[in-house]
């Protein structure tokens, strides 16, 4: 399993994808949607291979009253999963 260098001042899936070895074109799933009562926007990314894959989630904080916002990314990577 490969091991990502995520740390950068801006967010790019494309690149983090292809530090594990994925393109856009295996992505399977995509998906955003908004909830306003806990942060202002959540995405997923789900990326396929041969018995592999690999999900993103990324989190967009709401803004604090400074107006601030940070992201929440989580990474998930299976190999050999289990059917």
């Amino acid at each position: 399993m490969k091991t990502l260098d995520v740390i950068s001042t801006q967010l790019n899936f494309n690149n983090l994808l292809n530090q594990a070895g994925y393109n856009l074109s295996e992505i399977v799933v995509k998906r955003y949607s908004a909830a306003p009562a806990f942060n202002e926007g959540h995405w997923l990314f789900i990326a396929e291979q041969d018995n592999r894959y690999i999900e993103v989630v990324s989190l967009l904080s709401k803004a604090s009253e400074s107006g601030e916002q940070h992201v929440d990314i989580f990474i998930n990577m299976f190999e050999d999963p289990i059917d």
